[in-house]
C-alpha cells in the first residue's frame, strides 16, 4: 500500500463494479472522463508526496531532538564526571598533605634524637678525635702535596701520548722538565710515575709511527684514486666520443629521409614515380632508425659507465664531460623526433601525392576521351 493513502472500501468497490455492470448493460451510469481521471491520479500523487514530505520532517524534527536529548545528557554526564574528578583530586591532596604532615613531624622527632646521640658522641670522644684531627692533618698535607706533583706529572704525561709529530720533541722536554722538580714530591708514587711516564713515551712514539704510516697510505690512496679517477676520465671522454659519432651519423641520417621525403611533395609525379619515391623514403627510414638505434643501444650498454666516470664532488659546478653529455643526451632525443617527424610527413607526402597523381591521371584519361 501506498503510504498516505486509503484504500477504497469495499463499498466503494462494489459500487464502482455495479456501474460498469450497469454500463454494460446499456443501463444509466456515470460517464468515465479520462482526462478527471488522470487529474485526479496527479491529485492523488501529490497528496502521497506532500504526505511522504511531511513524514519525513517529522522524523527529522524527532532526530534534531533526540540528538540535542542525547547532547545534554553527554554534557551533564561529563559535568558530573568533572565534579567527582575534582571531588577526589580535592580528597588526595588532603590526604597527601596530612601524610607529609605525619613525614614532617617523625623527622624533626628523628632528627632531635640523633642531635642528642650526637651530642653525647661528640662530648665522649671530644678527645680522641682532637688527636685523631692533627695526625691526620698532617697526612692530609702530605697527601695533597703528593697528589698536586703527581696530577702535575700525569697532565704532561697525557698532553705526550696525544702529541702529534710536530709537538712530540717539546712535550718530550717539558716531561723531562716536570719529573726533575716534581717526582721526588710523589712519596711512594715515585716508581709508578716513572713508569707511567716511561710508557706514555712509549705509547706516543709508537701513535706518531702509526700517525705517520697512516699519512704514507693516505697519500698513496689518493694518488692512487687521482690515477684511477684520471683513467675513469679518459675512458668517458672515448665512450662520449663515440656516441657524438653515433649521433653524427645519426644527424646525417635523419637528414638524408628528409632530402628523399622531399621528391614527395612534387605535383608532377605519376603514380609509379610516387611509389619509388616513397620505396626510397622507406629505405632511407630504416637505416636514420638504425643509426638512432645504435646510439639508444650505445647509451643503454655505455650510459651508467659514462655517468659514473662524470661523478664530481657535491657543489662543484658541472664537469666538462658531463655538461657534453648533457648535450649528446639532447641531440639523441631531437634526432629521435625528428627522425619519427620526417616518417610520418614522408607517409603524409606520400598519400597525398598518390591522390594527386591518381586524379591527374584519371583527368589525362578522360581528355584522351574527349579528344577522339
Amino acid at each position: 500500500p501506498v503510504p498516505g493513502y486509503e484504500q477504497p472500501t469495499k463499498q466503494a468497490r462494489t459500487d464502482w463494479d455495479g456501474s460498469n455492470t450497469a454500463s454494460s448493460w446499456g443501463q444509466s451510469a456515470p460517464s468515465w472522463n479520462p482526462a478527471r481521471n488522470r487529474q485526479e491520479e496527479l491529485e492523488k500523487k501529490r497528496f502521497e508526496a506532500q504526505q511522504q514530505q511531511k513524514r519525513v520532517e517529522e522524523m527529522k524534527k524527532k532526530q534534531m531532538e533526540e540528538n540535542k536529548r542525547r547532547i545534554d545528557e553527554a554534557n551533564r554526564k561529563r559535568a558530573e564526571d568533572q565534579r567527582v574528578k575534582k571531588e577526589e583530586q580535592r580528597l588526595r591532596i588532603e590526604q597527601m598533605k596530612t601524610r607529609e604532615e605525619e613525614l614532617k613531624k617523625k623527622r624533626e622527632e628523628d632528627l632531635k634524637r640523633a642531635a642528642e646521640e650526637l651530642k653525647r658522641k661528640r662530648e665522649e670522644d671530644q678527645k680522641k678525635k682532637e688527636e685523631e684531627i692533627r695526625r691526620k692533618k698532617e697526612l692530609e698535607e702530605k697527601r695533597r702535596s703528593e697528589q698536586k706533583a703527581t696530577l702535575s706529572i700525569r697532565r704532561v704525561i697525557q698532553k705526550v701520548r696525544v702529541a702529534t709529530p710536530d709537538l712530540f720533541d717539546d712535550l718530550q722536554s717539558e716531561l723531562e722538565e716536570i719529573l726533575k722538580t716534581e717526582l721526588e714530591n710523589t712519596g711512594a708514587q715515585q716508581a709508578r710515575m716513572r713508569e707511567e711516564a716511561d710508557k706514555g713515551l712509549e705509547q706516543a712514539r709508537k701513535r706518531i709511527e702509526q700517525i705517520a704510516e697512516h699519512r704514507r697510505k693516505e697519500e698513496e690512496q689518493k694518488a692512487e684514486e687521482e690515477r684511477k679517477l684520471k683513467e675513469a676520465e679518459e675512458r668517458s671522454k672515448e665512450l662520449v666520443k663515440e656516441l657524438g659519432d653515433l649521433i653524427d651519423a645519426a644527424e646525417e641520417g635523419c637528414k638524408m629521409l628528409k632530402e628523399a621525403a622531399s621528391p614527395l611533395d612534387s605535383e608532377l609525379f605519376g603514380v609509379d614515380d610516387v611509389e619509388v619515391a616513397s620505396q626510397k623514403v622507406e629505405d632511407a627510414a630504416v637505416e636514420a632508425k638504425a643509426m638512432t638505434k645504435a646510439c639508444t643501444d650505445f647509451i643503454l650498454s655505455k650510459g651508467s659507465e659514462m655517468k659514473e666516470h662524470v661523478r664530481q664532488a657535491p657543489g662543484a659546478p658541472p664537469s666538462e664531460t658531463k655538461q657534453h653529455l648533457a648535450k649528446l643526451l639532447q641531440r639523441i632525443n631531437d634526432c629521435t623526433r625528428g627522425t619519427e617527424a620526417a616518417i610520418l610527413a614522408a607517409r603524409q607526402s606520400k598519400s597525398k601525392s598518390l591522390r594527386r597523381a591518381a586524379a591527374r591521371e584519371k583527368t589525362k584519361a578522360m581528355q584522351k576521351v574527349f579528344d577522339r
